[in-house]
């Protein structure tokens, strides 16, 4: 998965702009976290090299998982070989306006678990400012890699 960064960027990049900030009837438009990650999905499957024996799973309930039960996580992207001990990446996405890191304390355990990499995508015109702020409040940080995606037409890009 040495291109994967690469693979990130574009489908970013694609992103419509309706599923980066979506309209809604009567109300102004509002950032819908699945609605953002189901296109981002879309976007990364269309990239997806065919020669990989990684796959691409959204929001891989691991309730059952012998090893995962003591914590219930539902991680929005894996990039593993599903079936065996090869883990290569997880990722949790969160909008410019949450508040809310549980999510950070779930790649912390994936990173832990032996996953090579873990990932956190903030998106959002706000992005940039919400992320550096949540992370003054974060300890034990500096092995998830904290993503920001500002404009739909821009692909995201690596914070640290």
């Amino acid at each position: 998965m040495d291109n994967f960064d690469n693979i990130f960027m574009d489908a970013t990049e694609k992103l419509p702009s309706e599923y980066f900030y979506l309209p809604m009837h009567n109300l102004p438009a509002m950032y819908k976290e699945r609605v953002y990650c189901y296109e981002l999905y879309h976007q990364l499957r269309q990239r997806w090299p065919k020669d990989t024996p990684f796959r691409l799973n959204g929001e891989v309930d691991k309730a059952r998982h012998t090893d995962f039960r003591t914590r219930r996580m539902i991680p929005d992207f894996l990039v593993h070989q599903p079936g065996t001990d090869k883990n290569y990446l997880a990722i949790e996405v969160k909008r410019c306006d949450s508040k809310d890191l549980d999510d950070f304390d779930n790649l912390r355990w994936f990173i832990n678990y032996g996953y090579k990499r873990a990932l956190w995508l903030v998106y959002g015109q706000d992005a940039f400012r919400h992320a550096t702020e949540q992370l003054v409040a974060l300890t034990d940080s500096d092995r998830i890699e904290v993503w920001i995606h500002e404009e739909s037409t821009k692909p995201a890009r690596r914070l640290r």
